[in-house]
């Protein structure tokens, strides 16, 4: 993670989303301009570069969110384009209740249990979400990332 600053305010962040991408914030005035997002990505890239090397691949990602047509059309001059897969987007009203989810018949859900079971999670990460490149290392420091609950996966 990166922070981006003058003086004491804060005008920006951007963290990696290993191997290959970038999430940015960058301050409502300046969002969509270019002042910060230039900047953002070529760290990115260079980080991504120098911290996982060729598993990051040829190329780096970043979220949009849908009301940051400015941001869009930034990135589309630098040569992003719209992955068409990428999320589908589900809401629910808050006054409606939640139903608790049933598993199909033979399935349970389970927390990830102690380190012996770690390979066995990334190597079913990899099969669902595939070509996924998330390796036991990277696994092992989201287990140890500040903040994580296990009980989660």
């Amino acid at each position: 993670m990166r922070l981006w600053e003058d003086g004491d305010e804060l005008l920006g962040f951007a963290w990696l989303e290993e191997p290959d991408g970038v999430v940015t914030q960058v301050h409502p005035r300046l969002r969509g301009s270019g002042v910060l997002e230039r900047e953002m990505l070529d760290w990115a890239a260079h980080q991504t570069r120098t911290v996982y090397g060729e598993r990051a691949g040829d190329e780096l990602w970043t979220r949009v969110p849908e009301d940051e047509p400015r941001l869009a059309a930034f990135l589309a001059g630098l040569g992003f384009v719209k992955d068409p897969d990428y999320a589908l987007k589900l809401f629910l009203e808050l006054d409606d209740s939640i139903p608790r989810p049933t598993p199909p018949d033979g399935w349970t859900v389970c927390e990830v249990g102690g380190e012996e079971e770690w390979e066995e999670r990334v190597e079913t990460h990899r099969e669902v979400w595939h070509p996924s490149r998330i390796t036991l290392e990277a696994y092992r420091r989201l287990r140890n990332a500040p903040g994580y609950d296990p009980r989660l996966g």
